[in-house]
């Protein structure tokens, strides 16, 4: 509410109400009108929501889009007129082999969504690079599930989420192999982007410490380290979660943190034995003398 001149009457302060009307609160009396210039497309799903409604909105393309309910009829009971409509309607929407496919692309990923438990972002992310890759003409001859495996894979390596791939495998009850053959020929391909593995490195050793609650003097040492594998070239063939699990052990090792390799190795969803073989690697490059 604003405040806008006096009262005639009783001289009482004018109110201006969100409605647009000048009111005395004192008396009643009503001195003027200003209409809203805002749009009166109002969504009343919500009490105190006060957002426009817009146009309609497919969840399944992610758009705008026309919108003909079931009824087939309107106030005139023109029931052919509106099933011919809809029909024209959801033709011109999906007229194309490939906008078919991301039609039933779209509807499968959003079964995936409710049942794999994937955040929001990270399904936005994987329709993305599915679109990209299926107007590239890359989906011949590969199946949609396993595609769309991959492009959830690549979604979380794109948001720095980090994700084993065996156990996603094993929750999408699909073969790991697949999904890692799709992310890298979809990678090759350029339909998903080739991020710097240094900044994930580093973004995993800092969940892993605050996982296990270690020292910020355990990261330090674990980016200087990190720096030398680096230029010593020995992160080629390498995961970036298996590198920041064998660092933090060298550093566990070095300041005496007092956790164990099984300990280390569960915390960071790797194996024991890539653990100590890339351990050993790196202490015999920065000649280091600790026993692994």
């Amino acid at each position: 509410m604003t405040i806008s001149g006096l009262c005639n009457d009783c001289k009482t302060e004018l109110v201006t109400a969100d409605n647009g009307e000048s009111v005395c609160p004192k008396c009643g009396m009503v001195y003027g009108f200003s209409p809203s210039k805002d749009p009166h497309w109002k969504d009343f799903g919500e009490p105190k929501e006060s957002t426009t409604s817009g146009s309609p909105f497919d969840p399944i393309s992610r758009g705008s889009t026309t919108e003909i309910g079931f009824s087939y009829s309107d106030g005139f009971r023109k029931t052919k007129k509106w099933s011919r409509l809809k029909r024209i309607d959801s033709i011109k929407k999906i007229n194309t082999s490939v906008e078919r496919n991301i039609f039933k692309a779209n509807i499968q990923l959003l079964r995936m969504k409710e049942i794999l438990e994937i955040p929001q972002p990270i399904v936005d992310t994987a329709m993305g690079i599915y679109k990209k890759a299926a107007r590239g003409k890359y989906l011949h001859g590969k199946t949609i599930y396993g595609t769309l495996c991959a492009c959830i894979y690549a979604g979380y390596m794109q948001h720095g989420i980090p994700i084993n791939l065996r156990a996603f495998a094993n929750k999408a009850s699909i073969d790991k192999t697949i999904i890692g053959k799709y992310y890298s020929s979809m990678k090759e391909n350029g339909f998903i982007d080739r991020n710097d593995v240094k900044d994930r490195v580093l973004l995993l050793i800092s969940k892993i410490v605050a996982k296990n609650n270690l020292t910020g003097e355990a990261e330090t040492l674990s980016m200087k380290i990190y720096d030398i594998i680096k230029v010593r070239k020995l992160l080629v063939g390498k995961s970036p979660i298996s590198i920041a699990c064998a660092i933090l052990y060298i550093v566990n090792v070095c300041l005496s943190l007092g956790i164990t390799q099984r300990e280390l190795a569960y915390s960071c969803g790797v194996s024991e034995v890539s653990l100590r073989i890339n351990a050993n690697k790196f202490k015999e490059a920065m000649n280091i003398n600790i026993y692994v």
